[in-house]
């Protein structure tokens, strides 16, 4: 195993689950190395969010 690690950047959006398509597409423009899609729900001040008609907001 090598002792030698590489820098990298950790980018974190949360957007709505009808971006995603878009996001991905972004992201391949850009040669990133990789992603992950959560779908997220939740709730807080602005009441409870449960994205689009899908039902749930994405965080890539």
């Amino acid at each position: 195993m090598s002792d030698s690690f590489n820098q990298g950047i950790l980018v974190t959006a949360i957007c709505e689950a009808v971006l995603q398509d878009r996001l991905i597409k972004l992201l391949q423009t850009l040669n990133v190395s990789g992603y992950t899609i959560i779908p997220a729900q939740g709730a807080g001040s602005h009441g409870k969010r449960m994205g689009d008609m899908a039902g749930y907001n994405t965080n890539i």
